[in-house]
């Protein structure tokens, strides 16, 4: 059984870095700050799968809204604005299937 508390492998970028799921129990659960969790990960060639963090969100009783401001400030602290614009293309791609 896998234990809930830990992050897990999803995979690689293109670019060879680490996917890793489960990274909203770090902010849902324990409050750590998402652009800490990013920053920190990020440093070690490690991302997060952000479909999963989505979806985990939702799971969790978090509204769009919420999930959506708490990303967008996060992202561009983390990595800019031009990321983020990036970023929110795919992340509506996720919201638009779920």
């Amino acid at each position: 059984m896998k234990n809930k508390n830990k992050l897990y492998i999803a995979g690689k970028t293109t670019d060879g870095k680490t996917v890793v799921k489960n990274s909203f129990k770090l902010v849902g659960t324990y409050g750590i700050g998402l652009d800490i969790v990013i920053d920190k990960l990020y440093q070690n060639d490690i991302i997060i799968d952000w479909q999963d963090f989505y979806g985990a969100a939702k799971r969790d009783g978090w509204k769009d809204g919420t999930i959506i401001n708490l990303l967008n400030y996060a992202i561009i602290e983390v990595f800019g604005v031009e990321y983020k614009k990036r970023m929110f293309k795919i992340l509506n791609s996720i919201r638009d299937k779920q």
